[in-house]
């Protein structure tokens, strides 16, 4: 079964009753709406739904990590509130986790629009990916408190891969986001210093210490590479 984690600022007016009917669908277990905007959250009535309010927005990688935290199925699929989609994807994914154990994460793949379902690995994170992640819960890492709005699929894609997981891409899909990230663009010119904050603190840190942590050798070697090429720069050779 899986858990629909889907942080929201209610900006999507068709977010509602899609997010309705996906809880029709059998292998949803429940879906963990994290109300990142109260003063604008509708009255959703359905069995499976669970409205998390929040006093304040606190931005999509803490939300993920709350839902997460919450949820009780065996699989999470982390979703955006401005796509939609048929869920039979949904079936599609989970199948694919079955039929294939090496695989430790599963994100969309743009654009494709045939119709027809189908998957390939991928070693590159792509853009879109992150628009609808799927993942085992045995298999999620909180993502670092310092990531707030950007960044959490790059440390959820980053960490399978160094912990020896395959990685996967769903595309084939009809069906794509509404206006891609309408929550998002909605308040920009207000969160600029944190996607920056974001950037600084994934490329400066927590990139790094995913290397050091998987891949220590590598990681000393390439400091000392780059230590070498300061001092032969300061001293002339």
């Amino acid at each position: 079964m899986v858990s629909i984690i889907v942080p929201t600022l209610w900006a999507d007016p068709t977010f509602p009753s899609r997010v309705t009917d996906i809880a029709q669908c059998a292998l949803v277990k429940e879906i963990l709406v994290i109300d990142n905007n109260p003063h604008e959250a509708p009255d959703l009535q359905h069995d499976k739904i669970e409205i998390l309010k929040q006093r304040r927005n606190i931005y999509v990688n803490p939300a993920w990590n709350l839902g997460a935290k919450k949820s009780s199925g065996e699989f999470i699929c982390f979703l955006n509130d401005d796509l939609a989609f048929k869920t039979e994807i949904i079936k599609f994914a989970v199948d694919l986790f079955r039929m294939n154990p090496a695989i430790g994460l599963i994100g969309l793949d743009w654009p494709h629009p045939t119709g027809d379902l189908h998957w390939g690995l991928h070693g590159v994170l792509q853009s879109g990916f992150g628009c609808m992640i799927f993942i085992r819960r045995a298999d999620f890492f909180a993502i670092p408190s310092g990531l707030k709005i950007w960044y959490g699929d790059n440390f959820m894609f980053e960490l399978a891969v160094r912990r020896g997981k395959k990685v996967a891409a769903i595309s084939g899909f009809t069906d794509r986001w509404q206006e891609h990230s309408i929550s998002t663009n909605k308040i920009f010119k207000n969160i600029k210093e944190v996607v920056k904050r974001d950037e600084t603190y994934w490329n400066r840190y927590i990139r790094r210490l995913l290397r050091l942590r998987y891949d220590p050798q590598g990681f000393f070697s390439s400091v000392m590479q780059r230590a070498l090429r300061i001092w032969r720069g300061f001293i002339g050779v």
